[in-house]
């Protein structure tokens, strides 16, 4: 691949990583468990679900307050 800097510069090549990259990172979980919300905003999301598809629901009915 190619760059340059400006349109009037020649084009460069990006230099290659000399390390390889770890392949066995692993990322924890942000929460050990699913947070809570308020139940201002569960009922709000509640009367939202006018306007998604029923398929959706579900995810919403199962938020824990």
């Amino acid at each position: 691949m190619f760059y340059k800097v400006n349109y009037t510069d020649n084009y460069e090549s990006f230099p290659k990583r000399l390390t390889t990259k770890n392949k066995n990172f692993v990322i924890p979980p942000l929460f050990i468990s699913q947070p809570k919300i308020k139940k201002e905003k569960y009922d709000h999301l509640q009367s939202l679900k006018s306007v998604l598809d029923k398929q959706y629901w579900d995810f919403y009915d199962n938020l824990l307050h």
